[in-house]
């Protein structure tokens, strides 16, 4: 929500403004802005992303997957 009312006053807004981690699921939860890699846990998997451009997505059973930093 922050992002959209920034956008709609005219704000800049930059996709990693003020972000502290971003996994993007590439077969790894290695932190692509911070350092803050994360270890999966409980059986973490991947799945596709939402369209062919996209990559993978995070596959949480809704248990005990988890990723700890």
């Amino acid at each position: 929500a922050e992002i959209a009312n920034n956008h709609a006053a005219g704000r800049d807004v930059t996709a990693n403004s003020g972000v502290t981690a971003r996994y993007t699921a590439d077969s790894n939860t290695n932190d692509s802005v911070g350092g803050f890699n994360g270890t999966p846990s409980g059986g973490l998997t991947y799945a596709p992303g939402r369209s062919p451009t996209s990559g993978q997505a995070f596959d949480f059973d809704g248990i005990n997957d988890l990723i700890a930093s």
